[in-house]
């Protein structure tokens, strides 16, 4: 007995931890470098407890996903021999809210033909918007639209007024935030002058005199 006694205070025991699963790359496993005797007590680690998680993250800064620690699968005691204290990672993706950017302009009468300045039938287009961009994504904003100029027609083809489109105006100046957003702008009218002209009669040659009943014809039309 007492030889078995000395043997087992010789005998020195060593704790390694280790954990297999999911385990997201910014956790450290833990180390143990004590050596232990025999019937040593020891502790086991508390950093990483049961639920223990760490989210990960899209391109933009939002939790895509949870990684939740199991725990370790042994508790505080005495040891006996080398130890070897283990541990789960699990990962449950979480879905990233996506919306939309959409254009809306004012100012513009609907059902109206309009032409450029050529007389060319030139109807303004909205322009297409984006879907399913995430918290934080970037998008460009429509560059063809602004200083846009339209034109009404009169129904002889006079120009009778004239459309100019502004700046567009969006909220979140190309950073898709936390909802839809609407990106806006405005037309300006302004009233083209159509220009007017007379008719007027005259005649030459031998105009009997003696008729008073000859005059010129008149048009009141202006």
């Amino acid at each position: 007995k007492a030889i078995r006694r000395q043997r087992q205070m010789c005998i020195r025991d060593r704790i390694t931890y280790s954990w297999s699963g999911n385990v997201p790359s910014t956790v450290v496993l833990p180390q143990d470098n004590k050596t232990y005797k025999h019937n040593e007590p020891y502790l086991v680690d508390e950093d990483y407890a049961p639920g223990y998680s760490v989210n990960s993250y899209d391109a933009y800064h939002n939790v895509n996903g949870v990684y939740t620690f199991s725990g370790w699968d042994t508790k505080a005691g005495n040891i006996t021999s080398d130890l070897e204290i283990r541990g789960t990672w699990k990962f449950e993706k979480t879905e990233v809210a996506r919306h939309n950017v959409k254009y809306s302009w004012s100012g513009l009468p609907a059902n109206t033909e309009f032409y450029n300045v050529a007389g060319e039938s030139a109807n303004p287009v909205l322009p297409m918007g984006y879907t399913g961009l995430v918290n934080g994504e970037p998008y460009s904003v429509d560059t063809t639209m602004p200083k846009t100029v339209v034109y009404t027609h009169d129904e002889y083809g006079n120009q009778n007024a004239k459309y100019t489109f502004g700046n567009w105006n969006d909220p979140n100046n190309g950073v898709m935030g936390n909802s839809d957003v609407t990106v806006e702008g405005a037309w300006t009218v302004e009233t083209v002058k159509v220009p007017t002209h007379k008719i007027t009669y005259s005649w030459s040659g031998n105009v009997p005199v003696s008729y008073t009943h000859l005059t010129l014809p008149t048009n009141s039309l202006v």
